[in-house]
């Protein structure tokens, strides 16, 4: 490039001075960026512990029908047996872990008109034993003189703690 002792820059300069600054902005451009990439990818790291199951202690009743659909509530009727008494088995499993020690299970019923101590009784203290995650938990259905003419509307129980 050729200096000329003009003030009024030729057309030929122009051109060449905006090649070098169009050359130099797109080089401040890609170090910017390549700046930046590197800056948030450091910074955007950072090492998390995935969730699992370890703090999660609960559980859910776990009944079954044939077709292994997973339903709240048991139907059952005194009317093909002649006993006073029917013991029906509520599945319970626990959500997490097993631990190395048994835990209590608060039951309690949440609606319906049975009476416990009359119409049905929760035999046993409810307990997960140690190292299991399944409990299957008896409850016995009393057969009253009421029942023989009027039906109980079903008894629903709700598990509230797993301590």
């Amino acid at each position: 490039m050729q200096y000329s002792w003009c003030l009024c820059p030729t057309l030929k300069q122009k051109t060449d001075n905006q090649v070098i600054t169009t050359a130099m902005k797109k080089n401040i451009i890609r170090k910017v960026y390549w700046g930046m990439t590197v800056l948030f990818g450091l910074a955007g790291c950072n090492e998390e512990k995935p969730a699992t199951f370890d703090q999660i202690n609960g559980i859910y009743f776990n009944n079954r029908l044939l077709n292994n659909t997973i339903v709240d509530s048991t139907n059952v009727t005194f009317v093909y047996t002649s006993a006073d008494t029917m013991t029906v088995t509520v599945k319970v499993q626990a959500l997490g872990r097993p631990v190395a020690y048994a835990r209590p299970i608060d039951i309690s019923v949440a609606g319906g008109n049975a009476i416990e101590g009359t119409d049905y009784e929760l035999v046993s203290v409810a307990e997960m034993p140690a190292e299991a995650v399944n409990l299957d938990y008896n409850v016995q259905l009393n057969r009253t003189a009421v029942q023989k003419y009027k039906k109980i509307r079903d008894v629903t129980s709700t598990i509230t703690d797993l301590s």
